[in-house]
Parts: C-alpha cells; sequence; structure tokens
C-alpha cells in the first residue's frame, strides 16, 4: 500500500537478508522487533566467519584474482605458497570483504606477476595468533613429511590453474604431467573446477 493511496497492489517477492550479528540477541535486547524478524526468519543458513573455514583461503584468493583481472582490468597474478602461508595466519576480522580488499591491494603494489612473502603486509600476520593455532603444536604432533607435502602440493595446483585460468589441459602440460593425472589430483584434494560466481561483495 503506498504512502498517501487508497488501493494496495499485489506484489510477489522474496527477501535475502545477511548480517554478522545474532539476531536471537538482537530481538532480545529490544534492538529488532520480534514480530519482524520472523516474518524475515522463513530459512536461516549461517555461514561460519572465513577465520573459521581457513581452508578455504587459496580457492577464494584464486577466485578474487580472477574477478579483479576480468572486472578491474588487473594483470592476473599468482600468490606464491609463502605469500599464502603469511596470510592464512591472519584473523580476518573484516572476513572475505576484507580479503577482497587486501588481494587488490596486493595485485597493485606487487612487482611482477607473482606475490611474493615480502608483498604482503607485516600487520596482516603480526597481529596475534588466532586461538585455533596459538600452541597448537604444544598439544598435538607437528604434521608429518607426507601431510606438509601433500598441503604445498594442493595449494601449487591451485596456483597453478590460477595462472593458466582454470584450463586443465594448460594446467596439466606448465606441471608436466598428463591431463588425466592432473584430474585425478585434483579429485584427491576436493579442487572444484571454478564456476562463475556472483559479485564478492557479498559473503559467500
Amino acid at each position: 500500500m503506498p504512502i498517501g493511496a487508497t488501493r494496495g497492489h499485489e506484489v510477489d517477492v522474496r527477501v535475502v537478508t545477511a548480517t554478522h550479528r545474532s539476531l536471537d540477541v538482537a530481538v532480545t535486547q529490544g534492538l529488532l522487533r520480534e514480530d519482524l524478524f520472523y516474518r524475515l526468519d522463513g530459512l536461516h543458513i549461517p555461514v561460519p566467519p572465513l577465520r573459521d573455514r581457513i581452508e578455504d583461503l587459496p580457492e577464494l584468493v584464486a577466485h578474487f584474482l580472477h574477478y579483479l583481472s576480468e572486472h578491474k582490468g588487473f594483470p592476473l597474478k599468482e600468490v606464491s605458497p609463502a605469500a599464502m602461508a603469511l596470510l592464512a595466519r591472519h584473523p580476518w576480522p573484516g572476513n572475505v570483504r576484507e580479503l577482497l580488499n587486501v588481494t587488490e591491494r596486493l595485485v597493485i603494489l606487487s612487482d611482477g606477476p607473482v606475490v611474493k612473502a615480502g608483498d604482503v603486509p607485516g600487520a596482516l600476520y603480526k597481529a596475534p595468533p588466532r586461538d585455533d593455532f596459538r600452541n597448537a603444536y604444544a598439544t598435538e604432533a607437528p604434521p608429518t613429511l607426507r601431510e606438509a607435502t601433500s598441503s604445498f602440493e594442493r595449494t601449487y595446483i591451485l596456483d597453478a590453474l590460477s595462472r593458466n585460468g582454470w584450463n586443465r589441459q594448460k594446467t596439466a602440460d606448465a606441471l608436466g604431467i598428463d591431463r588425466s593425472s592432473l584430474y585425478r589430483m585434483m579429485r584427491g584434494y576436493g579442487i572444484r573446477a571454478a564456476r562463475k560466481r556472483p559479485d564478492p561483495g557479498s559473503d559467500p
């Protein structure tokens, strides 16, 4: 019913909202109307913050590198494993939006086609370590050589895919392996082919 009108109009809409706050707490504190909350809360999909799914970091960075190249005209770059390891130490309080901004800054400020560890701002990895990594080796055995090698290999394959625009034949040639071997390794490491995604301004 438009303001001042005497007749309403039928509409068919779907409302999609996102928030980083607990809406249950907001209702309890009187910051959100309870009737509005129940009208909006038809399907609730919780999405963990980036710090709780840090294993997604390489694929998100690869996606943002392609996004910046395709939509903003930046040269397509890759992030070295050493630089990726430094990014993984950051708690990412700004979540995926912060990661997009940092990726753009790294692309602009780094020289050459590869973002190196020295290009990562010290503030990103000199902050106090996250709780989930604090004293990790005091209670758990360090990773085995096989585990460490597998982690590096997965990151290396992701970097190669990103560098070659996710063309698997070109990637296999660059890695010096046949395409069937690349397919097998991608399946083994749970790497899915890149798909066109929506604007990354919203948290995936």
